[in-house]
């Protein structure tokens, strides 16, 4: 398993909050855990669920970098 640590809101891991984190969000929001198409980075809060808290996360974060 391969675990990558950086920003909160980071969801590809490149090591900025962008567009790119809100369209992965926004490509698995209202999944659960066992639904197709569910991606589990989207899944910020670990609760199974890609939801507004997630989003929220991501967006309180945007155009955040870590250095």
């Amino acid at each position: 398993m391969h675990v990558q640590v950086t920003i909160a809101g980071d969801v590809n891991g490149d090591r900025v909050v962008d567009v790119f984190d809100l369209s992965m969000v926004g490509q698995s929001y209202g999944l659960f855990s066992w639904m197709a198409g569910y991606n589990p980075s989207a899944d910020i809060t670990e609760d199974g669920l890609v939801d507004a808290r997630d989003l929220a996360i991501v967006t309180v974060h945007y155009g955040e970098t870590d250095p």
